[in-house]
C-alpha cells in the first residue's frame, strides 16, 4: 500500500479476472496481447511451449521486457480464445490494459492493425470437387491449369524452405 498525499492505492488482493464476463475479457477486435506474470528466467522458447497450442496458425513472441511479452495471434479469434483460457506460468491481457510500455512497443513494431496478408488461393481444387459432385466436367485451358500447378509448386516449396528455416533457428539455440 502506497500512500500519495491523501489517496492510499492498495494491490488487489484477489484476480479480478475470475469475476469478469467474457465480454469483458474481450480483447475488442485486436490481435496482440501481453504475456506477464512470468519468471524473468523464462526464455522464448518456455514461452513458445506454453502457448504451443496456438501455434498451429499463425504465433510470434516479441519480447517488451524480462517479465513482459507481446503475443501476436493469427486473428482476435484466436487473441480471446486464449485470452479466455488459464495458461500455466503466465497471465494474458488485452492490449489496452498493457502496461505503458507494452503498449509504446506494440505501436513502435507498428504490430497494432496490422492485418496478416491473406494467402494466395487455387481454383482448381475448389473446381474439382463440384465438378466431381455435380458429375459435369469443367473445360479449362492448358495454360490456366499450368499456372494453376505452378502456384501450387511455389506454395510447398515455400512451406518447406519456412519449416527449414524454423529447424534452422531452433537448431542454433
Amino acid at each position: 500500500m502506497n500512500k500519495m498525499g491523501k489517496v492510499s492505492v492498495q494491490t488487489p488482493t484477489q484476480e479480478y479476472r475470475n469475476f469478469q464476463t467474457p465480454e469483458e475479457r474481450s480483447c475488442d477486435g485486436e490481435n496482440i496481447l501481453e504475456i506477464y506474470g512470468f519468471s524473468s528466467t523464462l526464455t522464448n522458447r518456455d514461452l513458445m511451449d506454453v502457448f504451443a497450442a496456438y501455434s498451429r496458425t499463425f504465433f510470434h513472441i516479441k519480447w517488451v521486457d524480462d517479465t513482459h511479452a507481446l503475443g501476436v495471434f493469427a486473428s482476435p479469434l484466436v487473441a480471446d480464445e486464449v485470452l479466455n483460457t488459464n495458461l500455466p506460468n503466465v497471465k494474458t491481457r488485452p492490449l489496452k490494459e498493457a502496461t505503458a510500455l507494452s503498449k509504446a512497443k506494440a505501436k513502435t513494431l507498428n504490430l497494432i492493425s496490422t492485418p496478416l496478408p491473406r494467402p494466395k488461393t487455387c481454383l482448381s481444387s475448389a473446381r474439382r470437387l463440384v465438378s466431381g459432385a455435380l458429375g459435369i466436367r469443367v473445360q479449362v485451358s492448358e495454360t490456366k491449369r499450368e499456372e494453376e500447378r505452378q502456384m501450387l509448386r511455389d506454395a510447398r516449396e515455400k512451406k518447406r524452405q519456412e519449416a527449414r528455416q524454423r529447424q534452422d533457428i531452433w537448431e542454433k539455440d
